[in-house]
């Protein structure tokens, strides 16, 4: 792999799912959860990745975040539907 591709460990929570992505360091946040939302099925508007324990803003690319190869990342949020009030 080149230096901008990462393969990054990516644990899903509330469900416990943990499998791997490439990614590129100069993507961002969004674009990662874009492509997470494709895999798992969890819109991208119910995603919170984190790095390290912190929420990452959707504008700031996986190199600000500081992700390096084989770094784990959680995704926390919820397929299921919102139940409308």
């Amino acid at each position: 792999m080149t230096d901008d591709v990462l393969l990054l460990a990516v644990h899903l929570h509330p469900s416990g799912v943990r499998f791997n992505v490439i990614a590129h360091r100069s993507h961002t946040v969004a674009t990662l959860k874009t492509q997470l939302a494709r895999l798992e099925g969890v819109p991208v508007h119910v995603q919170r990745l984190l790095v390290q324990g912190t929420v990452r803003p959707d504008h700031h690319t996986l190199h600000q975040c500081g992700l390096r190869a084989r770094d784990v990342v959680e995704l926390r949020g919820n397929s299921t539907p919102l139940a409308e009030t």
